[in-house]
């Protein structure tokens, strides 16, 4: 089993579809990686050698159209960071994070029900 960016990909499936797994990773970005490796797309990740999941860790990690890769942790890293940020200068739509309502002046008298539901009391 081959083990990347906090994801088990299991040695049945496809490079192509292991790698869709992958938390920003989808599947044009999947498909440009895959070419980029002279790989065929139909490879099992069975056949994987330590030296092909190097080269594959850096080729998800490339910056592609100015946007650098970020794994899941860093994303709720940044995430928490612009609630925190939020929450400080007290703004409205972190009151309405923290009461767990719609954020972007959605109506909530009769959508939203699931959000008003689940509010954390």
């Amino acid at each position: 089993m081959l083990y990347l960016f906090g994801v088990n990909l299991s040695e049945k499936e496809n490079i192509k579809t292991g790698i869709q797994k992958i938390f920003c990773v989808g599947k044009s970005k999947s498909r440009f990686i895959v070419s980029s490796m002279g790989i065929s797309q139909n490879v099992k990740t069975s056949i994987f050698s330590k030296r092909l999941i190097g080269r594959l860790k850096t080729e998800i990690q490339k910056d592609y159209n100015n946007q650098s890769f970020k794994t899941r942790s860093q994303f709720q890293k940044s995430f928490n960071n612009n609630i925190s940020r939020l929450q400080k200068i007290r703004s409205y739509k972190s009151s309405r994070f923290q009461n767990g309502l719609p954020l972007r002046g959605q109506r909530t008298h009769t959508n939203a029900k699931t959000s008003r539901k689940n509010k954390v009391r």
